[in-house]
């Protein structure tokens, strides 16, 4: 296992392997610079908001990986939410774990509902994000690495924030810090070590502490993650 704090571990890949496919969807792939590029365009956003937590309303596609990556650049809290719950689940998740800000996909029309739990000027769009950041303060930003020196994140850094039913039926929430991402789940990387480092998995739902540490396991082993293609059935039995 690796000791490396997982930002750092991440850009290591970036260096090492920037041409190479990091996320490989059916809406399109992104390389590992074209990743960390968006990735640290939208963590400037985040930044400038000064927004500690956001909610992640987005279907599996390659925005909403970036997404997870920005949010890790920026020491913000990422707080998945599965797209395919209907409407008054959704509100109350987001009002159980208040998140500061709202990750949307630009067709979504659930912010017009009078019952959003949040306020529409914290509710964003990655185009928006990406839009709204001058790319001269950009260049700046990246020469000083600003999203790292403000706070510097360390293996106690939350990451995420997921939902779990468990056996209660009751969603709860679950905070994963970097050690957990990487020590206390899955050990995936290291049981499912495909040829030509491509990882595919559907393990668990896409908002899942499962998924996530395959994601994260994928990219600090500069392989290619491709999201839903395999599905594992048995979890359980490839716990650490």
């Amino acid at each position: 296992m690796t000791s490396t704090p997982l930002h750092q571990a991440f850009i290591h890949s970036v260096q090492a392997y920037p041409a190479g496919i990091a996320i490989s969807a059916m809406q399109g792939a992104l390389t590992y610079e074209e990743l960390d590029r968006k990735a640290t365009i939208i963590s400037h956003f985040l930044l400038k908001k000064q927004y500690p937590s956001c909610g992640i309303l987005l279907a599996p596609t390659p925005d909403y990986y970036v997404m997870l990556v920005a949010c890790m650049k920026a020491n913000c809290l990422a707080i998945p939410i599965d797209i395919s719950q209907p409407g008054h689940q959704i509100n109350e998740l987001i009002r159980s774990v208040s998140p500061a800000s709202l990750c949307v996909d630009e067709s979504m029309h659930w912010q017009d509902s009078e019952s959003t739990p949040m306020d529409r000027s914290t509710i964003f769009s990655v185009p928006q994000a990406i839009s709204e950041v001058n790319e001269k303060d950009l260049v700046v930003f990246i020469k000083t690495n600003s999203h790292l020196t403000k706070k510097q994140p360390d293996s106690h850094t939350l990451l995420h924030c997921v939902f779990t039913s468990g056996t209660s039926g009751v969603a709860k929430k679950v905070y994963l810090s970097q050690y957990a991402i990487l020590h206390d789940a899955l050990s995936v990387w290291e049981t499912y070590h495909l040829k030509k480092h491509v990882v595919l998995t559907n393990i668990g739902n896409y908002t899942s502490s499962l998924h996530l540490n395959a994601f994260w396991r994928c990219l600090v082993n500069q392989g290619t993650f491709l999201p839903g293609q395999v599905k594992f059935e048995h979890p359980d039995a490839i716990r650490i």
